[in-house]
């Protein structure tokens, strides 16, 4: 059974100069934490994700979603484009089913 993959896009961008441009991770973090809850149906998630994320389509980065009862999630995050539109997934998305 595949655990829940919760693709979003969502534009990130903080405007910079051209050469200069890098993710708005702030605003990544609340988004992703918001989809996570609703992903796992839990609330209370906090997302950290790296500074400095240069705008690169197909660029890929991890953020780390922290839960209830020190639960820790490392979500896989790709640019889909060279506007700051991103997709994420859970990057242990392989889960076993209990017997």
């Amino acid at each position: 059974m595949r655990a829940p993959v919760a693709p979003i896009l969502v534009a990130v961008v903080l405007a910079l100069p051209a050469c200069a441009r890098t993710l708005d991770t702030a605003s990544l973090e609340e988004r992703l934490a918001r989809e996570v809850e609703r992903a796992l149906g839990e609330r209370g998630f906090v997302v950290a994700c790296p500074d400095g994320v240069r705008v690169a389509a197909d660029a890929t980065f991890e953020c780390t979603a922290s839960g209830p009862g020190g639960a820790e999630l490392v979500l896989r995050v790709r640019q889909v484009d060279d506007a700051g539109n991103v997709e994420w997934a859970f990057a242990d998305a392989e889960l076993t089913e209990a017997d």
